[in-house]
Formats: structure tokens, C-alpha cells, sequence
């Protein structure tokens, strides 16, 4: 097996550490040998664990009696278990030892239980006396101790095959041999009863099982043994042993020929001697703690049973009145008073609640496979169930034929306007459609906020997919446990309880939902499915015994009122005691007035629900407003044979409701009851390997009721069964978009709780979904309440936070800070919630007060504020700006921050969700993540006029306004919106040749004249007849077809550039070359345009072009059944290439004849427009075959001419790996990533290293200058001067902050320069207040460097223009002068080629140097310099035009030349170098032009960006491939580089699903044959 290496993990800088678990085990050759050492390694450390000792013997102790052990018996018995051995010594003499385990075996249970019971606790009698001492005893535990101390004795006519319990023991005592619910206990271990419990911060775990139910059977179990026979007799456990003989019960004459064993006790001495024959019980039951009072009572209870019936029957009573005592069942002191102990008192009535109601909780354990109940129908949603049949399986999918009931969602605002239920659901089905009292909220489950799966592990702490533990999510409805472990239910009945009178009732067994705050006292009643049990029913049934009935009266007296010092576990006993036996009798009694329904079936739901239905008939009875029931029905843990196994349980589940309301319907009570139905997750989306699903997490839930406003599903049901949708995590479940807290808000307040402070008391999370709730108006029928904040704007913010660790806030913190912002909105009501998190690496030294801070990170915390006013944003922009609340902002971060100003992102009209409870923004901000010249780099240097950076805003701003749901550009981080733009780009470019061609055919070099007019010939025309229709027009498919397309017979005139026309000819048009009728059928559907009469729209209008390839890349997904916008979110580039251009680009064979230069073009576009828009890293290649080894290929050495994509040159080995971080491509030459950049600006807590090809402007790397932030000089030092006085100048060229220290470098030896703050148009040099420019000189002597002086400005800055674009560097002390030449930074590794020009090449001197600062002031010095190359702290290499003869040039200040000479090659200008290109070199005359100071560059040194060769219309192909999916074809104007094939097989693609899929609507199915 593997190596067993030592990993120690140290955390808060090495203060405290760990030691990994070993490793023996290896994923890649797993074998079983490896798994046992693997798991004897695992129990030794865990067995080694320091904290292994006391836990064990924590837990050890209580099961000893000691609920609340002391810490002095806790360090002996911790002492024991590492030892091995215990040693006892007699507190009178020293000599006097005993040891106990041999001191060989760490945990040696004999050294741990001599530890426990030779303890302080046990011996000590002052320990006994602590009223707080001691504990309860376990259930199961008194049984035991009874059989055990009464001589259990097998009889002989049993065989020991045979059992010798019934299964009535988990029912009866809450307890049973491997009846455990789950891996820690029957019941909290931490559980603190209300009153003295609560009071004096003690537990009493074992008092969980004190309720109604398991009080009266375990009490009645016993009686049942203590009969002197074990059999299942008046509510016994012994075994049933029939055997053919009639009498299984038992022997009830006293023989024991019936029964499989008895107790064979017999008391010493005198039999009839009542202090004799008690004391000697005593001992046995209770250790001797027996009262003088009660042992008093039971003697006489003695005498008078030994005169009637005898000694045997005296001996009996005895037992049974002892086990009935506090002493028994507790350990600890007792005393007890002469005074009756009575029921606790039940809330009545008064009348005055006009209405009762009642609520119900149907908990399905094991996890409903809803995505069987509840699926999308193709009436009305072909696609998605498309999506549904396939990903679903044969051996899971339902037929929609035969297997579904269709059900109306017209009004639901889903995917779908029809849904399908099981088959098996027919009475829910009638309830939903014809009744409107079903709603079912889709995709719901536990949140603690709205995630997706880039963010639900962070943001997530509920320990997911685990039954127990989301069973109790679904009951507590409280994340994070602000209401201390109570449930939904519970908490309501606590508001409540104040004025009305309420009923906490749960069928079976406790459910936590109906828990309740304890310390006010109020107990959930337990009612058995078959009503509750007769207490004592032996004394009923033998009558002619021990005086039965006075028997049970003297029960009642051993559990009187006790003194205060009496022990508080014993009296927590009575009480519950008393309360059981009253209640028990009292329910009997009114249950046996009201018989079962026979409309619920007799099922084990039915039974259940119709114990309920006979509760609410029961209500005046009971004196009750308001009830809350909970009930369970089990075995939906579908891991197996799911298909075969859920129509049974569906049938049952439909019966039963269908039942249950019909029952209260014809009792006129259906209005006034509620039902939810929920489960504790759902399960995943595919099927395993064994015909099941597996454990999931969002689900399609159920809500019923009379007054219910149904009919309808709210929530949002997933458009897409994608594994890589944002809502599926990455192991095939559905992540919720609505949460459990979302609809019990409706039910909340139709229960009767409205006010702001009784919601968040029972929905403490309420505040972390915004206005994403359904309230009473929402869900109920003449619902009139409704969510507080909700109904007017809706604003996105976004506000730095400056923080000292790099981590996100933590849901304490995030809901803190949005207390503060609600706050400070004062009278206005409000509503706040984090969204997102943006964290950055950037170290800097910031000032907090009056002292340095040093951060290391920016955090941006994106939150949505909703009002039920309008035009807030303003008022929420200036809030959040005001220095005040900034300040107050930083206190709700458990760490020193600084808090920045905010900037309003989105706004938008929000109000309570009638469908799906979301508040999208309508207004567009993607737009602001980049600029106009980044637009104009990505394009061609003469961009057709369809493409503008202003169409394209202005275009997405019209489609998310008209496209709610659909919203482009707006998912994820701002980095990922920024990775979705660079894809988004990279294709378009490629697919118009750098947004250089509208329409396909202005590049056609094949053309056809028929009848006089000219055509571009498309593939598979047939010049013999001329028909088009085998092109871009397929007949199959028409205006009136399923699925449509436009007429491929009606004449289309159109003027066309270069003199072609279009009859019908629906070829490639726009950014992504829409092509063939069905596609231009279903974009102008989706744009509201008429595309078919007039398809040269794409062509001609820019935002139907524009809107059109949006709707592509939205909603087609081409023979992938992904859209592009999903494999973006996903992390993947290469899928939505093989969306756009299927099999043709991602062959799993080799490329057809030109597509593998086609797909170069294609790279080289998304490396360019990655490197513009400055994104982390390239999204892999995985889904596309073939993309990786392209893109190895193009940018290994070896490479040149067409083939080679140098754009792509500096993202070697910087792609997206599949777990989400950037990893090494399989590339000839991976580099590392530069050291100077941020390590972390995704977001991500992980430290996961940037690669952007920029400097981050959190470095000091300006000579100096630490970055401050946007308009952040003005008022920098608020305690000192506001303001600093400015030298400016105005140039285009100042566009970057790399330009404007080459201007105010010219300063940097005045004592009163303090940094520079700079715009794209402007650079101000920055001086102390008060400067006397008169005497500032720059490095060189002379004036400030300008020539033109209208350009110049000297004054006081006052404020800051345009906070957004303008960036401030400062400096606290006077720089020491650097001289550094004014090169404008390129990027990493973008020397080569940079001057535009096909392999160009420079040739360089390598100076030993090793800062940026040094590097440019060497190479300045060299008079035909073109720049320099540094690798930070390694090397400088300053650049010549290739040819140039070093050694004859002209230098003005001999260099240090420590390196060589020679030319650099594509391998010298990748990793971490930084390229920066400039101009002739500065000349030393003061009086020089200040252009020579200006970074400008030549024009024969153009950026990077612009490179490539240009792309001419006549060297394209004449038509691509018209089989690409679905909306695309292959790039008509790619350079000639990467060009189409210029001809097609004349029998066109193959019709493989891979290479042609017809339709790309979702609304609309693909054609049954694709043209040829």
C-alpha cells in the first residue's frame, strides 16, 4: 500500500495545526487490501485524536446517569482511556489502591467504566444532593434493567432461533437495538428541556422521548413484563409464539406454557414482609433512592394486595408502582411534597378568533424523485421534454402517452405551457386543473441564499444530501439556527399562542418541525396512528387482581409536587408522567365520539391523515384556533427500480390527499386547511447503475388547501436539463431557485402572522431572498398581505471593501452589512441581500484614521436593494457613498476594512412574484466592463457599419429589457460575464471576418445566373433546374409546417451589394450568419420581426443582427443540446464551437478539407478578444474534439504563416482546467504566469493564481505610486489637507495608466510631487497643496513638457469628473527621482509581431538589469530603441528594429550590457515578460518638444491588437457548409489563413446529428430529415 507520509496542515499563520488523515488507498490502482489499511490507519488516528478521550467519555457518562457530567470526572475518565488502566485509591487511606486494566491498550473499557463508577460523581453523597446532578434514564435502558434484575429466563419450549422482543419496542420506548435514526443518538444529545432545565443551562438529552405516545406504551411494556411472563399481552414486547395453538399471547393462569420466557424472581427472605420484600426492589431498581414517602406508600400498596391476592401478586404491584416512581426513572435525590401534582393546564379558547385553521406538514422521507411527479409535456413544450426523454433514460422517463396526465401552466410564466403529472396522481391532477387547490412551486428546497454552482459551496453550510440532516432543513426552515433547533410549525404556534389557543400535534413520532421555543413551555402531543393507548389497560382486563383502578391511583400519588431541591431530572419525569396519563385518557375519550372517514383509504398515509381529519372535527372539543400537524410516510429512498417502485407510492399519496380533502369538504373544513408537502431533497437528474436516482437538492413541491389559489406552478421550473446548467451542481442535481422560506411566507400569513416581527421570528432568513417570496396575495384566494419592500424598484449595488484578509464575508457578516443599509434608508421601506462577491488580489497600505492599513484584497459586494417606493437609486447611491455610513459599514466585518463608495449597477421594478419570484434587471451593465476602443481592437480597422460598440449596447439593453429570463451577458461574476464576451466575440469575429461582412455572399466566389440575376451559388444548388430550395430553403419546412420555416416559393426583391439579389434565399446574414428559413422563421418569432419577407434585416438593421446571434447563443444548442451560454458558464469555450459549427470544427476524426485552418481563425479571434476584454483565463477547450491539439499546434514554436494563431501566443498553458481553475494546456512550451500579478482576481478565496496579460493597478510597479482607486485622491487624507494642487494635460494617448508617468516622471525630484491621477483623455500631475509651480522644474530643467499650452491647466483640484474612469496613484512621501522613458505597455509577451507585420521580428541587447524602472531608463539611452522586454527580477532585453546593427549604434549614455546579442524568437516573448514599445528616445535639451516625452507611439509600432493580417473579400470561400448547427454557418470571410472550403461535395454532409440539426427554437422540434 501507499506510503503513509506525515501532512501537517497549519493554520492563522501557524498558531494552530493538524495532521491529515493518512493516505493508503489509490484512485488510479484501487485494490481491497488498500481500503482495510486505509480504514485501520483512519480509526488509529481517530482513535489518537486528542479529542477522541473526552467525547467518548462525555458520552459515556450520560449513558451512566450523569447528563451533565463534571469536568473533574471527564479529565479522569479521559486519563483512563489514554492510559490503559485506572487506579482507584481509597479516600481514607493512600495505601489502599486498586488498579483496574493492565496499562497496555489505550480505551480500555474496564479502565473507563472503573474510572465512571469509582468517580467523583458516583461516590461522592454531596454530589447526590446537587439538585442539577444525575440525569434521566435512557428508555431502552429501563427495560434492560428490569429483564434483567428480575431474572429473564428463556422458557424451555422456545427456541433460541426464535426472537425473543416483537418490534413493538422502537413504538413503545423510542429506543431499539439498530433502531437508531440516525449515526448519533435516539434523540439530541444536547436536548434542554424548557423551565429549570433552561434555566440553570443543564440537559437532559433522554427527555426528548417524554411525550405523550412513549410514555403511556413504555410504561405499559413494563407492566406488561412485570406480569411475571413476556408476551405481547397489553401492550407488551415479548415475541408472539403461536406454534398452532390458539393462545399466543400468553399464559394468563400463571403458567408459562404460552410464553417464550418469564422472570424467574424471587425476593430473599420473608415474601410477605412488605419493608422486607420493597426494600429489596428498591435496591434493584433504584439503587436504594427509593423516598421514605413513596416507599411508604407502596408497602401499604403491599400489605393490601398480599391480603387480597397474595404474596406473588403483592410482589407485582410492588414492581409496578416502583418503576412507576420518579426514583426509578431518574438518578439523583428526591423529595417530594404532600401535595397533588396536576396536569400542566391547556390554552383554551375564548371565543374570539373568528376562524380556526389548521396547517399540515406531509414529510416524504428519503428523498421524492419529483422530477417523475411533476415533467415538462410536448404539448406545448416538445423541446424540453426532448431534453427530459433523453438525459432521463428508458430506464426512468415517463411516456407521455401513457404514463403522464397533462396539466394546465398557461398562467405559471414556466418553460412549458403544459406539464405532465404521474399517471398514478390522477386525484391531484382533478384538484390541480378542475378545483384550482393544488399549487406546486418547481425547483424548490433548503437555501440559506439564492446560489448557482459556481458560488453553493461557499455560501452554502447545511450539510447537503444527507437525509437527516435536510430532513431537519426542511422542518427547521432556519439556516443558521437563529431560533435555537425549532421548527417552522412550531415557531408560528409560538407567535400565536399570545392570543389564541393552539394544538402542536404529531402523528406517530415527534417531527422537529412542531418544536417550538422551549423556555415557553408548550409540549407537542403525539398521537399513534391508531389513536392513543389506554393507560394500564392490564388492570381492565383483571379486574378481579389488585384493585386495579387504586392501584393507578397510587401511580398518580408517587409523583406528587416536589421540593425545590428535589432533583430536576425527577420531577421533568412526574410532570411529563401526569400530563401523559391525563391526556392520553382524554383523547380516548373524544377520538371514540368521531369515527374514521371512509373516504381516506386504509393505507399508512390514509390512517394518518385520517387521524387528522378526526382531530379537526374534534376542534371545539380539543378548545383549540389554530393546530399544526406533521406526519410522515417513508421509502422514497429510490437508489434501485425507481419506475417500478414509485407508481405504488404515488397511488398512495393520491388516494390519501384526494381522500383527505374530500372527507373535510363534505364537513365544510377545506377552506381552512392548509397541506404541504415536502421531502428533504429531491434527487439527481440521471439515472445510476442500478435503475434509481441518488441523493439530489431542489424538487418540485406540493401546496394544497380550499382556499389555495391554484391551478398554477410558481418558482421557476429549469428551461434545460443540462449537467452544466448554473443551477446543477456538478454531480447531476438541481439547485434550487426558489427556497422552502419563499412559500411558507403565503402560509404564514394566512395562519394569521403579519407583522414584520412575527414573520422574521418564524422565517428568521426571511431578509437573505429579497422580494424573491410568495405572499398570502400570492398564493391564496382573496389573499390580502403581502411582502413588506416589495412592489417598487429593485437596484443593484455594487461597494469595494478594502480588506486586511483575503476571504468573503460570512453570512453573519453579509446580513449585518445589509442591516446597515436598510438602516440607513431610513423611513423608506426597504428589503437587502447580497448577491455576489468579487474578490481581488491587491496589496497596498491604505490609511484608516490616523495609521497605515495594509490590505491585501478588494472585495466587491454586489447587493440588491428593493423598495415597495419608486426612484430610489439615487437615494441608495448617496446612502451608501456617505462617509458616515461607510464607516459604520466596516463594523459589520469581523475583520479591519476599509469601506469605499458604491455604484449602482442595475435597476428595475420589483414586487411579490406571482410566478417565479425574481426581480431580473432590465437595464444592460455589460456594456461598462469594456470600451469602445476595446470593440474597435477586437474588429477590423474598417468594421462594416452593421457593427458598432453602440448598436451592440444599445442591442443588448433592447433584448434583457424584452427577455426577462433570458437575459444575456448578466450571469456570474464580472470576470465570467467577461470570459462569456470574449467568447461571444471570438466566434462573431471569426464568423464575419472581423465584423468586416454583413451577409455571407459579399464574399462569394462562386456565382450562378439564372434567368438573367446573379446569385451566390449555396451548397447543393442544382444549376440544372435552378433550384435553391436544397439550400438555404428547405420544403420540408413552411409557414403552416411542425416545426416551421419560411416559404421557400415566395419572391423576395431585394437590393444587395455587389449586385447580387436573394429569390428566397435565406444564406448567412449578421454576427452569426444566421442561415436557412427555419432559422430566420424562429429569430424574427423570437425579435417580433418579420424575417422571412424581409430576411436582409440581419443584414441591414443592427440591433435585429445583433439580437439575432443573442438568440442563438441563448437558446440553440445545435447537436450538443447545450446552448452557448451554458458551456460558457460551465467553463468552456470549446462547446460553444461545437453549437455553432457541430462535427465540421469538432470532428472525433480528422478535419474535412480546410475546417482545421477554420477553427485556427476561430482561436485566434478568442485569444484576441480574451487579451482585450483582459479576462483571467482562456475557457477549455473540452467539449469540442480536437480544439486542444489545434491549439497547441498554432502556437508551438515550430509554427508559422497560416497556420499559426499568435494572438494565442501568451495564453500558453493559462486555460480553464475542469474543476474551474486555470491550468497548464498540454502545450511544447507552458509558461508560468507573471509573478507580478494578482493572485486571486476572480473572486475565488483560493488564492488561484491570475493570468491576466495586464498588470493589475494594485502592484506598485509605477515607479513609486501606489495605486488609490477610482477618484480617490480628492479627500484621501481626511484629517488632513482635502486637496492637492495639479499639473494637467489632455492627449488621446493618455488612455492607460502607463502613459501618464512618462509625463509626470518629469517631477519626480520635487519634494512637493505626491502622484498622478489619470483619465482616458487626461493626465494631472499631483502636488501638496500650495505649490509654487513657478519653481517646480521638471527632471530635465525647463517648463512643464506640453506644446500645447491650451492643453495645460495649473490649480487646486476641487473634485473628481467622471468617479468611474478615473484612476488615482499617489505617493505619501516624495519619490526619489527615477529617470524612465515614456514606453507605453503592450502586454505579456506581445513584442512579436507588434508593429502589424506578418513575422516580424526584432533583434534586442540584453542589459543586466532587473526592474522596470532601470530597464527603461537603460534602454532610452540606445537612439534607435523600439522599446524594451522585461522578465521582472531576471532579465531586460531593450528592442531594435530586425536588421539593426547593434554594435554601431549610437548610444547618449553607454549602457551596462552584461548579456548577449542577437534575435529573439517566438520563444523569448512568452511567460512572464512585459513588452513595452516606444519611441525615439527623449533628447537632454530642456527646451525639447514635450512629444518626445509623450508615450504616443509611431505609427510604425501600432498595438498588438490591430495584428493579423487583414481579411479581402475576394480570397474567402464561396458558401460554407449549409449542414452546420443550427443558425451559423462556417466563417464566410475568415482570413484566407483559416478560410472554408471553397467547394462542398455536391451531395452535401452527411446527415448526421452531429453536423446538421435543423431547429434551433427551443419551442420547436428539429425536422424528421435534414436537406441534403
Amino acid at each position: 500500500f501507499l506510503k503513509n507520509v506525515l501532512s501537517t496542515v497549519s493554520v492563522c499563520n501557524g498558531s494552530f495545526s493538524f495532521r491529515n488523515a493518512p493516505s493508503f488507498f489509490s484512485l488510479t490502482n484501487p485494490s481491497t487490501s488498500a481500503a482495510y489499511h486505509e480504514i485501520d490507519a483512519y480509526m488509529e488516528m481517530v482513535d489518537n485524536h486528542p479529542s477522541a478521550p473526552p467525547f467518548v467519555c462525555q458520552s459515556l457518562l450520560k449513558l451512566f446517569g450523569f447528563s451533565n457530567a463534571d469536568p473533574v470526572s471527564v479529565a479522569a475518565c479521559s486519563k483512563a482511556y489514554k492510559e490503559g488502566k485506572f487506579t482507584w485509591t481509597n479516600p481514607d487511606d493512600d495505601q489502599d489502591t486498586v488498579q483496574i486494566g493492565d496499562g497496555t491498550q489505550r480505551g480500555n473499557l474496564a479502565a473507563i467504566a472503573g474510572s465512571i463508577l469509582l468517580s467523583r460523581d458516583a461516590l461522592s453523597p454531596t454530589v447526590e444532593q446537587d439538585p442539577m446532578s444525575g440525569g434521566l434514564k435512557s428508555p431502552v435502558l429501563k427495560l434492560l434493567e428490569v429483564l434483567r434484575g428480575f431474572k429473564l429466563t428463556r422458557s424451555l419450549h422456545h427456541r433460541r432461533t426464535d426472537g425473543l422482543l416483537n418490534n413493538k419496542v422502537q413504538e413503545y420506548f423510542g429506543e431499539s437495538i439498530y433502531g437508531t435514526p440516525d449515526q448519533f443518538s435516539f434523540y439530541d444529545p444536547f436536548y434542554q428541556p424548557a423551565g429549570g432545565h433552561k434555566a440553570a443551562f443543564i440537559i437532559a438529552p433522554e427527555a426528548e422521548l417524554l411525550n405523550l405516545g412513549e410514555v403511556i406504551n413504555a410504561q405499559n411494556a413494563l407492566y406488561s413484563v412485570l406480569s411475571g411472563q413476556l408476551h405481547w399481552c397489553f401492550n407488551g414486547v415479548g415475541a408472539s409464539w403461536g406454534r398452532g395453538v390458539s393462545n399466543s399471547c400468553g399464559s394468563l393462569d400463571g403458567s408459562n406454557k404460552y410464553s417464550p420466557a418469564y422472570l424467574d424472581y424471587s425476593p430473599v427472605g420473608n415474601a410477605t414482609d412488605a419493608s422486607n420484600v420493597v426494600g429489596q426492589l428498591a435496591t434493584i431498581l433504584t439503587s436504594d433512592r427509593l423516598s421514605l414517602k413513596n416507599r411508604a406508600l407502596i408497602e401499604a400498596a403491599f400489605d393490601a394486595s398480599r391480603a387480597e391476592d397474595g404474596a406473588v401478586e403483592a410482589m407485582r404491584v410492588a414492581q409496578k408502582l416502583i418503576v412507576t416512581s420518579p426514583e426509578f426513572h431518574s438518578l439523583g435525590k428526591v423529595d417530594l411534597k404532600n401535595l397533588t401534582r396536576d396536569a400542566t393546564a391547556r390554552p383554551t379558547s375564548d371565543g374570539t378568533v373568528p376562524e380556526y385553521k389548521a396547517i399540515i406538514q406531509l414529510s416524504l422521507f428519503g428523498g421524492l424523485d419529483s422530477m417523475n411527479m411533476l415533467v415538462p409535456h410536448p404539448d406545448g413544450c416538445s423541446s424540453l421534454y426532448e431534453e427530459y426523454y433523453a438525459i432521463r433514460g428508458e430506464g426512468l422517463r415517463l411516456e407521455a402517452a401513457s404514463e403522464m396526465i397533462k396539466i394546465n401552466a398557461t398562467s405559471s410564466n414556466q418553460p412549458c405551457t403544459h406539464f405532465g403529472l404521474h399517471a398514478s396522481l390522477p386525484g391531484v391532477a382533478e384538484l390541480y386543473d378542475n378545483d384550482g387547490e393544488v399549487l406546486f412551486f418547481a425547483n424548490s428546497g433548503h437555501l440559506q441564499k439564492n446560489v448557482n454552482r459556481k458560488n453553493f459551496q461557499a455560501e452554502t453550510q447545511a450539510q447537503l444530501f444527507g437525509h437527516h440532516t435536510m430532513t431537519a432543513e426542511s422542518f427547521y426552515v432556519d439556516a443558521f439556527r437563529a431560533r435555537e433547533e425549532t421548527g417552522v410549525l412550531g415557531r408560528m404556534v409560538d407567535v400565536l399562542g399570545n392570543s389564541m389557543s393552539t394544538g402542536q400535534i404529531s402523528i406517530a413520532r415527534l417531527y422537529a418541525t412542531l418544536n417550538g421555543n422551549p423556555t415557553l413551555g408548550r409540549k407537542v402531543d403525539i398521537v399513534p396512528t391508531r389513536g392513543t393507548p389506554d393507560f394500564f389497560p392490564e388492570h381492565r382486563q383483571l379486574s378481579s387482581k389488585s384493585q386495579g383502578t387504586e392501584v393507578e391511583h397510587i401511580m398518580r400519588s408517587l409523583n406528587p409536587q416536589a421540593d425545590d431541591l428535589s432533583n430536576v431530572h425527577s420531577n421533568l419525569w412526574s410532570q411529563a408522567f401526569i400530563n401523559s396519563e391525563s391526556e392520553t385518557s382524554n383523547y380516548r375519550s373524544m377520538l371514540a365520539t368521531v369515527p374514521q372517514s371512509g373516504l381516506i383509504p386504509d393505507t399508512s398515509l390514509g390512517k394518518k391523515l385520517n387521524m387528522i381529519y378526526r382531530l379537526i372535527l374534534l376542534r371545539d372539543e380539543r378548545s383549540v384556533d389554530r393546530d399544526v400537524f406533521a406526519c410522515q410516510l417513508g421509502g422514497f429512498d429510490h437508489h434501485f427500480s425507481l419506475k417500478s417502485a414509485l407508481p405504488d407510492k404515488f397511488s398512495e399519496i393520491d388516494g390519501a390527499l384526494k381522500g383527505f380533502r374530500d372527507a373535510l369538504s363534505a364537513e365544510g373544513l377545506w377552506n381552512q386547511v392548509t397541506l404541504v408537502m415536502t421531502s428533504e431533497f429531491g434527487r439527481s437528474i440521471t439515472q445510476n447503475s442500478s435503475g434509481g436516482t441518488d441523493h439530489g437538492w431542489g424538487q418540485n413541491q406540493l401546496v394544497m388547501g380550499g382556499a389555495i389559489n391554484g391551478g398554477r406552478i410558481l418558482g421557476k421550473h429549469p428551461d434545460n436539463y443540462s449537467l452544466q446548467d448554473k443551477h446543477v451542481t456538478g454531480r447531476g442535481a438541481w439547485i434550487p431557485t426558489t427556497s422552502n422560506d419563499a412559500f411558507w411566507v403565503g402560509i404564514t400569513q394566512w395562519f394569521g402572522i403579519t407583522s414584520e416581527m412575527g414573520l422574521n421570528y418564524v422565517l428568521p432568513n426571511l431578509e437573505n431572498f429579497g422580494c424573491s417570496l410568495f405572499s398570502e396575495a400570492d398564493m391564496y384566494s382573496g389573499g390580502t398581505a403581502t411582502v413588506s419592500g416589495c412592489g417598487g424598484e429593485s437596484v443593484q449595488m455594487k461597494q469595494r471593501f478594502f480588506i486586511t484578509e483575503p476571504r468573503l464575508l460570512n453570512p453573519d457578516e453579509q446580513k449585518s452589512f445589509c442591516k446597515k443599509i436598510v438602516d440607513a434608508m431610513g423611513d423608506i421601506t426597504t428589503r437587502c441581500v447580497v448577491l455576489d462577491q468579487i474578490l481581488a488580489s491587491a496589496p497596498a497600505r491604505r490609511r484608516l484614521g490616523n495609521r497605515i492599513l495594509e490590505t491585501v484584497a478588494t472585495l466587491d459586494v454586489v447587493t440588491e436593494v428593493s423598495s415597495d417606493q419608486t426612484n430610489i437609486g439615487d437615494v441608495v447611491e448617496e446612502v451608501t457613498n456617505d462617509p458616515e455610513f461607510q464607516d459604520s459599514a466596516a463594523e459589520s466585518v469581523e475583520m479591519e476594512v476599509i469601506v469605499e463608495g458604491s455604484v449602482q449597477i442595475t435597476s428595475s421594478p420589483t414586487s411579490s412574484p406571482t410566478s417565479a419570484p425574481s426581480s431580473s434587471p432590465t437595464r444592460p451593465d455589460i456594456c461598462s466592463l469594456f470600451t469602445s476602443t476595446m470593440f474597435d481592437n477586437i474588429a477590423a480597422s474598417s468594421p462594416n457599419a452593421l457593427y458598432t460598440y453602440t448598436g451592440f449596447c444599445d442591442a443588448v439593453d433592447t433584448w434583457n429589457s424584452a427577455n426577462p429570463d433570458a437575459q444575456v451577458f448578466m450571469d456570474g461574476t464580472e470576470m465570467q460575464r467577461k470570459q462569456e464576451l470574449a467568447s461571444f466575440f471570438g466566434n462573431t469575429a471569426h464568423e464575419t471576418g472581423d465584423f468586416l461582412h454583413a451577409r455571407e455572399e459579399e464574399v462569394c466566389n462562386t456565382v450562378v445566373v439564372d434567368g438573367g440575376t446573379t446569385y451566390c451559388q449555396p451548397t447543393g444548388y442544382n444549376s440544372g433546374d435552378g433550384d435553391f430550395t436544397s439550400g438555404y430553403c428547405s420544403l420540408t419546412h413552411t409557414p403552416t409546417s411542425d416545426p416551421d420555416g419560411c416559404s421557400c416559393t415566395e419572391t423576395v426583391s431585394e437590393n444587395i451589394s455587389n449586385g447580387y439579389t436573394s429569390n428566397s434565399m435565406f444564406f448567412g446574414r449578421g454576427p452569426m450568419q444566421l442561415s436557412w428559413n427555419y432559422n430566420y422563421i424562429d429569430a424574427g418569432a423570437a425579435l417580433g420581426v418579420d424575417l422571412c419577407t424581409s430576411p436582409d434585416l440581419v443584414a441591414t438593421n443592427p440591433s435585429v443582427a445583433w439580437q439575432s446571434a443573442f438568440h442563438f447563443w441563448m437558446t440553440s444548442t445545435g447537436s450538443t443540446g447545450t446552448t452557448c451560454h451554458d458551456y460558457v458558464l460551465s467553463g468552456d469555450f470549446g462547446g460553444t464551437v461545437k453549437t455553432i459549427n457541430g462535427g465540421l470544427e469538432c470532428p472525433v476524426g480528422a478535419y474535412q478539407s480546410g475546417f482545421d485552418l477554420s477553427v485556427i481563425s476561430r482561436l485566434n479571434k478568442y485569444c484576441k478578444a480574451g487579451t482585450e476584454l483582459s479576462v483571467d483565463v482562456l475557457l477549455d477547450f473540452d467539449a469540442c474534439s480536437g480544439l486542444q491539439t489545434s491549439f497547441d499546434s498554432c502556437v508551438s514554436e515550430s509554427c508559422s504563416g497560416n497556420g499559426c494563431c499568435s494572438e494565442c501566443n501568451i495564453w500558453v498553458g493559462r486555460t480553464l482546467g475542469p474543476t474551474g481553475s486555470p491550468s497548464k494546456s498540454p502545450s511544447s512550451k507552458p509558461t508560468e504566469a507573471p509573478s507580478s500579478s494578482p493572485t486571486s482576481p476572480t473572486g475565488s478565496p483560493t488564492g488561484t493564481p491570475t493570468t491576466s496579460p495586464t498588470i493589475s493597478r494594485s502592484i506598485e510597479a509605477y515607479y513609486g505610486y501606489e495605486y488609490v482607486g477610482p477618484g480617490q485622491c480628492i479627500g484621501y487624507h481626511p484629517f488632513l489637507s482635502p486637496k492637492y494642487d495639479y499639473m494637467e494635460f489632455e492627449s488621446a494617448s493618455y488612455e492607460t495608466q502607463y502613459a501618464c508617468p512618462g509625463v509626470c516622471y518629469l517631477y519626480l525630484d520635487s519634494d512637493k510631487f505626491r502622484g498622478f491621477e489619470f483619465s482616458p483623455t487626461k493626465c494631472r500631475c499631483l502636488f501638496d497643496e500650495g505649490a509654487d509651480f513657478s519653481s517646480i522644474q521638471s527632471t530635465y530643467g525647463g517648463s512643464p513638457a506640453s506644446t500645447d499650452t491650451s492643453n495645460l491647466a495649473q490649480g487646486d483640484i476641487v473634485d473628481v469628473v467622471d468617479q468611474a474612469n478615473v484612476f488615482c496613484y499617489r505617493s505619501e512621501e516624495p519619490v526619489a527621482p527615477v529617470e524612465v522613458v515614456p514606453f507605453e505597455y503592450v502586454g505579456v509577451g506581445n513584442c512579436l509581431n507588434a508593429t502589424g507585420s506578418s513575422g516580424r521580428y526584432y533583434d534586442y541587447v540584453e542589459a543586466g538589469i532587473k526592474t522596470f524602472a532601470e530597464c527603461g531608463s537603460t534602454c532610452e539611452n540606445f537612439e534607435a530603441q523600439k522599446g524594451f522586454y522585461i522578465v521582472e527580477d531576471t532579465s531586460c532585453n531593450c528592442l531594435f528594429e530586425s536588421g539593426t546593427t547593434i554594435a554601431d549604434q549610437t548610444v547618449v549614455v553607454p549602457p551596462s550590457i552584461s548579456g548577449g546579442i542577437g534575435d529573439i524568437s517566438s520563444s523569448d516573448f512568452t511567460g512572464d515578460g512585459h513588452c513595452y514599445l516606444g519611441i525615439p528616445p527623449p533628447t537632454r535639451d530642456p527646451t525639447s518638444s514635450p512629444t518626445t516625452a509623450s508615450p504616443s507611439m509611431s505609427p510604425t509600432t501600432a498595438s498588438p491588437t490591430t495584428a493579423g493580417p487583414s481579411v479581402s473579400p475576394t480570397s474567402s470561400p464561396a458558401t460554407a457548409s449549409p449542414s452546420k448547427s443550427p443558425m451559423a454557418l462556417a466563417s464566410p470571410s475568415a482570413s484566407p489563413t483559416s478560410a472554408s472550403p471553397t467547394t462542398t461535395p455536391s451531395n452535401g454532409p452527411s446527415p448526421s446529428p452531429t453536423t446538421a440539426i435543423p431547429s434551433a427554437s427551443p419551442t420547436s422540434a428539429s425536422p424528421t430529415t435534414t436537406p441534403s
